[in-house]
């Protein structure tokens, strides 16, 4: 039942996520940024979901792979939404720093994330 909750979560986001693609770039990723303040407030305000059920279930081998491979599709996105994959892991890490700041730092967390990827898109050139 948790995994099928999980599936059905990420398939929610991940949609969310595809409308960024527009034109890849810092305005889409910053979008996609706004995209995930949005969940947060709406649907995930004490946190996020994938990350309580690793918690709750650490040897959950099922939880684990569905939780994974969200999670990997979610660098995927934020790939394609940049147009720069070599950031992709960095603003993974943001996208996640959001998910677990949220419940204390609220649209704060958010607004540092945001800062912070337009100083990476500022102070790096593309390597793709």
């Amino acid at each position: 039942m948790v995994v099928g909750a999980l599936n059905y979560r990420h398939q929610r986001y991940l949609l969310l996520l595809e409308s960024c693609h527009d034109e890849p770039g810092l305005t889409a990723t910053l979008s996609a940024f706004d995209t995930l303040s949005h969940w947060m407030k709406q649907h995930a305000p004490k946190g996020c979901l994938s990350a309580n059920a690793l918690a709750a279930f650490p040897d959950n081998t099922e939880i684990h792979f569905a939780v994974e491979t969200y999670k990997h599709k979610v660098i995927q996105h934020l790939a394609q939404i940049s147009g720069r994959e070599d950031l992709s892991q960095a603003l993974y890490v943001l996208h996640e720093g959001i998910t677990a700041a949220y419940p204390f730092l609220g649209e704060a967390a958010v607004s540092a994330a945001k800062d912070s990827v337009s100083a990476l898109f500022t102070t790096t050139t593309s390597h793709n």
